[in-house]
């Protein structure tokens, strides 16, 4: 279905016909983590109705920036520091404005608003928060106000709506919540998936736990790793990601004993391979926004256990009706469902499902109609 019948289906405003009307996107870079990987999925749904998607970062850097370059258009900032983003977003946007601005992420959806304001910049202005933000009052103050300036404010679960809007000081709704798109995964191809057949050493199926995630302390892998050392010495546990935490992640195997149960791949552009070679996925996380591995994990029928961590795995797994949660930090509950789901599977087709559920397609649509929707009042949809 495309972008535009989703609109339809869903009883929201369509937009007029706007082919060639140009969405900027606004992100500090394309290093591989969700929010990034969202934004390269958006703009390949935004191509698809027939808009003009553009990166504007304020570095050209990432493991993903070669699947954008040369396929959408790029404005690098040139900042290093977010205090200087605000005046070169300024000049941008008064000298080659987009007709409508998707910001991703904290701290650019508060400089965002405030640069629209100084530019006299007249598109819309959508900004998506991923994940909490620290409980200050002087980032609460920045959100009240943000959120008043004539912008439309999202979160990509219900719950970090929910949560956004009260700190932000406004009504439940203010802040509309709208789920990750999850592209589709790669087809096989059989050297993708010899290699990763290879990566697992000679592990047996019915022993291969997978984790896909960045490596930093948010999503507590040595919490993971507690878990992994309860379980048999015949199963492996493959973390496919890089990040600033991996020293740690390493220390912490040695510590437990696990080196040579452990296998790291570090980042991969293609982790379908990964999900498709495994038997079970597991997500440690103390935080998460939304949490788009797990619908990645559904998506190839994988049996999953999640931590029942704010704010994103229990609406994903709808409380537990699509994989098993377990409490944050439990390195023995995390254990233990681990191996009943390895136990006991489960029909992959609900799963599946489940993950067709967040697709781009439907993203896309909400977002389109968010973007361009004449408002009803400044700063609300």
């Amino acid at each position: 279905m495309t972008a535009q019948a989703c609109i339809a289906d869903s009883g929201l405003p369509v937009p007029a016909a706007v082919t060639g009307r140009r969405i900027g996107i606004l992100l500090p870079d394309l290093r591989a983590g969700g929010a990034e990987r969202v934004s390269i999925s958006l703009a390949k749904g935004f191509a698809a109705a027939g808009y003009r998607p553009e990166f504007i970062m304020l570095a050209a850097q990432g493991e993903f920036l070669p699947e954008v370059e040369g396929r959408f258009a790029i404005t690098v900032l040139a900042v290093r520091r977010y205090r200087q983003a605000l005046f070169a977003l300024v000049r941008h946007l008064r000298r080659d404005p987009p007709d409508a601005l998707l910001v991703q992420m904290w701290p650019l959806s508060m400089i965002a608003p405030v640069a629209a304001l100084l530019a006299g910049y007249r598109g819309r202005v959508v900004v998506a928060e991923h994940g909490s933000i620290p409980h200050r009052r002087r980032f609460d103050a920045a959100l009240a106000l943000g959120y008043r300036l004539r912008v439309t404010a999202v979160a990509v679960s219900g719950g970090l709506a929910a949560e956004f809007a009260r700190r932000a000081r406004l009504p439940v709704g203010r802040v509309h919540a709208v789920a990750n798109p999850i592209s589709r995964l790669s087809p096989p191809t059989a050297s993708a998936e010899a290699r990763a057949e290879a990566a697992w050493r000679g592990t047996p199926r019915g022993a291969r736990i997978l984790s896909v995630a960045r490596l930093t302390e948010a999503k507590d892998l040595p919490m993971l790793l507690r878990a992994f050392a309860r379980m048999p010495d015949r199963f492996r546990l493959m973390i496919v990601g890089s990040g600033e935490a991996e020293p740690h992640v390493r220390a912490e195997a040695e510590r437990l004993g696990l080196s040579d149960r452990l296998i790291l791949t570090g980042f991969q552009p293609d982790p379908a391979p990964f999900y498709r070679s495994a038997d079970v996925f597991a997500l440690s996380s103390c935080a998460e926004g939304f949490g788009n591995v797990l619908v990645e994990a559904l998506s190839c029928g994988l049996p999953v256990v999640a931590t029942d961590c704010p704010f994103g795995p229990a609406e994903i797994l709808a409380g537990g009706r699509y994989g098993r949660l377990v409490p944050v930090g439990d390195d023995a509950a995390m254990a233990q469902a681990l191996m009943a789901a390895l136990a006991e599977p489960g029909d992959p087709a609900p799963r599946k499902a489940r993950a067709a559920y967040y697709s781009v397609e439907a993203a896309t649509a909400r977002y389109l109609a968010l973007l361009f929707a004449p408002a009803k009042r400044a700063g609300q949809v």
